[in-house]
């Protein structure tokens, strides 16, 4: 779903219909979807209007952590124009995960990417990126004033927490956050905070993966696990080109 994030936003309409026709057309159920989300798009493939496919399992839209965890190829086409960012973090949930929480989840999220993005890793510091990443986050979601505010006491590495087995927006973020922030600028160790925590290891790892990759670079992340990536299978090429692309509209 990352990927396809990425090619909706380098291709000719960033419409949400377009970006959920590329995700209805690489839905493939037996990767793990959501229950949402795999509602929604098979209902899009059997021909209903888009925008009431992420509504048909929940009246309010999905509470989960998918949006979120697709989000960071807004953050590199859109870092430096915050009103833009938010708007298409904003409609890249919502074709799903259409719910207040997943929709602040995924904004955040890609403000966080987008202030590491533009940081110096050798002057990183948590607490600082903290209180900028406080400045634009909204004030009336009560879970992420909570996770701002305890990140701000300290810097602590991720625990599990009450529900932290659930595939929801607003318990990834903060494992994600604290991961990142807990571990010295290390790639791999904010990986491996945040899968200690266990619950929903992958959505949460890719969270967090994020956030330590925008702030590190492809060089932080060991040789070893990209290897392993592309002996998997894993679209590795793809997902650079489509980062390539991004950067070059982005003007970088």
């Amino acid at each position: 779903m990352l990927l396809d994030v990425a090619e909706w936003l380098v291709a000719d309409s960033c419409a949400p219909d377009a970006l959920v026709e590329r995700l209805a057309s690489s839905f493939e159920p037996a990767l793990g979807y959501g229950h949402g989300t795999g509602l929604a798009l098979r209902a899009f493939r059997e021909g209903r209007p888009w925008g009431s496919c992420p509504f048909l399992c929940w009246p309010e839209g999905s509470k989960g952590n998918g949006s979120t965890a697709r989000v960071a190829p807004v953050a590199l086409r859109f870092y430096g124009s915050p009103n833009l960012l938010r708007q298409y973090a904003a409609m890249s949930s919502w074709v799903t995960h259409a719910h207040r929480d997943a929709i602040a989840a995924a904004t955040l999220h890609a403000e966080a990417l987008a202030l590491l993005l533009a940081a110096d890793v050798d002057a990183f510091d948590a607490r600082r990126f903290v209180d900028d990443l406080g400045i634009s986050a909204p004030d009336d979601v009560a879970w992420i004033s909570r996770t701002l505010e305890q990140l701000r006491v300290a810097a602590p590495s991720p625990t599990p927490l009450p529900g932290s087995s659930m595939a929801l927006a607003e318990v990834s973020l903060p494992i994600a956050l604290a991961a990142m922030v807990s571990a010295t600028n290390s790639f791999e160790s904010a990986i491996l905070g945040a899968a200690a925590v266990g619950g929903d290891v992958d959505t949460n790892c890719a969270i967090t993966g994020a956030l330590a990759g925008a702030l590190s670079g492809a060089t932080g992340i060991p040789q070893l696990w990209i290897r392993n990536l592309r002996a998997g299978g894993a679209p590795v090429d793809a997902l650079v080109a489509a980062a390539d692309r991004l950067y070059e509209m982005h003007g970088g």
